[in-house]
């Protein structure tokens, strides 16, 4: 009896793939599904049981059966669990839709293309490769391995991804644009120019959003001074002012995470620097983000009350009913947990860093709903940005119950960074 084992059960449209799959040419005698949440063992998805953790591949023949890989959620979650499946000595296979027409493409054998995409002529996938429903690779386009490409996405022709690329759901990427490895880009963006390795750029047209651990800030040729006064002049045009003290939180003055981008793009212009948007609501005053730029200073404390203000001026939280507001260390265990969970990382602790553990925007705001639903605090990406340990976090947490929502960025980053366009696992 040969049998395909799907690992990850978050991913039912997998599960039907590989029905149909097996539907139009019989290749597998049984197929079952492996989940390592023990709460998923003994149901079923679309009539295919879980059977148990990934462990279970230890029982499987290396000779006849075959494993897909259906986690999706991230390249970086993807990659470990390819590791883990490959670490068995069990076949990887893909899954390509019935019907999808890729005369003349080159798929590596363990790519998965889901219903109504779109493989040009002449493009190539590497290994790992997932297309999702209604993407779009162009003519020519080359996948580097373990790409993923959400629903709607368009490649056009002779777009390059480097390893481990995500492209959100709806996202267009001009023709001979480059996608630097472990870049993300966001959901709905349009991507006009080459975006560097481990970047994360989001917008119409798309701007860097952050760089994490393998990419680089440009080093700065500029002096304080020209720093301020580019900042100055750029956040005065941006929210129509005359003049903006160095020393105040911008956000105090009604500055959003959309402004931030278009600072961003004025400095980009006139100084040729780039700047992250964590970095503008990081360093929230003029003269912190130019001593920043500049490398004149080490990073500012962060403030453990609302994005904006400044240790000095956060706000305290007015007293509370005892035993209303959990314990500082029970925070810390949740934070962690959910951390633990987004980013598919057992090994994460209170001091884990949530982007150097391959944190992407739309993980950190998967990660702000399902604390949100513990809490009952709103909380959104940039919060994890300010706070990006779970002792950080948690400690915010507990400062912020009670009071009103403090994140400038809530309303613009939901519609950037929405949680449905990254497609879960």
């Amino acid at each position: 009896m040969k049998t395909l084992y799907l690992c990850g059960a978050g991913n039912s449209e997998g599960v039907r793939l590989a029905l149909r799959v097996n539907q139009r040419e019989p290749r597998w005698d049984r197929i079952v599904l492996l989940d390592d949440d023990p709460e998923k063992h003994g149901s079923d998805l679309l009539g295919v049981p879980i059977v148990g953790p990934f462990d279970a591949l230890a029982d499987a023949d290396p000779d006849r059966d075959e494993a897909v890989n259906l986690v999706a959620r991230t390249t970086a979650g993807r990659r470990r669990a390819r590791a883990r499946i490959e670490s068995f000595g069990v076949r990887l296979t893909g899954l390509v839709s019935p019907g999808c027409d890729v005369l003349g493409a080159d798929l590596a054998s363990d790519v998965l293309v889901y219903p109504q995409a779109l493989i040009g002529p002449e493009a190539r996938l590497g290994p790992g490769s997932v297309v999702f429903m209604g993407a779009v690779i162009g003519h020519e386009a080359h996948l580097e391995r373990g790409c993923v490409v959400a629903a709607n996405a368009v490649l056009n022709a002779r777009v390059r991804l480097g390893e481990g690329v995500y492209v959100g759901s709806n996202a267009t990427i001009l023709p001979e644009t480059t996608i630097g490895a472990e870049a993300t880009v966001g959901a709905g963006s349009s991507v006009i120019a080459d975006v560097p390795p481990a970047a994360t750029v989001i917008g119409v047209p798309a701007q860097i959003l952050l760089v994490g651990s393998t990419g680089a800030r440009p080093r700065p040729t500029c002096d304080v001074d020209t720093v301020v006064r580019a900042l100055t002049d750029a956040w005065c045009a941006v929210l129509e002012i005359e003049t903006l003290p160095p020393d105040v939180p911008v956000f105090e003055w009604g500055a959003t995470s959309l402004g931030a981008l278009q600072v961003a793009g004025r400095v980009r212009t006139e100084l040729g620097i780039d700047l992250s948007v964590v970095d503008l609501f990081r360093f929230a005053t003029v003269q912190e983000l130019a001593r920043h730029v500049a490398d004149a200073s080490p990073a500012p404390p962060r403030a453990s009350g609302p994005a904006g203000a400044s240790p000095a001026t956060a706000p305290v939280p007015p007293s509370a009913p005892a035993g209303s507001i959990p314990a500082e260390a029970d925070l810390v265990t949740e934070v962690i947990r959910v951390f633990q969970d987004v980013l598919d990382r057992a090994d994460l602790g209170p001091d884990s860093h949530f982007f150097d553990g391959g944190g992407t925007p739309a993980a950190a705001q998967e990660a702000c709903q399902a604390l949100q639903e513990v809490t009952g605090e709103p909380l959104c990406f940039m919060q994890v940005a300010r706070h990006p340990t779970p002792k950080e976090l948690a400690r915010h947490l507990r400062a912020s119950i009670g009071q009103p929502p403090s994140c400038p960025a809530q309303g613009v980053m939901n519609r950037l960074i929405h949680r449905h366009e990254w497609h879960s696992n």
